[in-house]
């Protein structure tokens, strides 16, 4: 079930598509507090179709702009904000400090998702994170080396 202004949002949507991937978008973010490509399981599709009476689509596609601007409206309502470049880069500063403190790359990423989730931040990919953690690991053997 999805919030009262929520489900206004779902209303105002025209067409069938629309408002079964905003409601599919909706239901991710607040299971993983991040945003997925434009696929979604056929299983989804239908259980939300279903609860939304509408007639189960035959493909399910919905233009990046369209996608865009219900993950904005999602994350607004929540709360939740997209890192900026000055986000990222003291993201870069802190888990440099934190692959001081802890030395092994998991225990460094889950503390960063928690701080991440702690400030209302959209996760970022694991790719985008893992890049961070191994460029300041990078940096630390050698620091330390000399």
């Amino acid at each position: 079930a999805l919030p009262i202004g929520l489900m206004k949002e779902v209303e105002d949507l025209r067409t069938p598509s629309g408002k079964i991937a905003f409601v599919l978008q909706c239901g991710y973010f607040r299971a993983s507090t991040r945003f997925f490509g434009n696929q979604f399981y056929q299983a989804d599709i239908s259980f939300v179709a279903n609860r939304l009476a509408l007639q189960m689509p035959i493909y399910l596609e919905i233009p990046k702009q369209t996608l865009a601007r219900h993950r904005l409206v999602i994350s607004e309502f929540f709360g939740f904000r997209r890192l900026m470049k000055d986000d990222k880069e003291q993201l870069a500063t802190e888990i440099t400090e934190l692959v001081k403190q802890f030395y092994r790359p998991p225990e460094v990423f889950r503390q960063t998702l928690k701080k991440l989730e702690n400030r209302k931040f959209i996760l970022p990919s694991y790719d985008f994170l893992s890049t961070i953690i191994s460029r300041a690991l990078f940096r630390g053997k050698f620091i330390g080396a000399n």
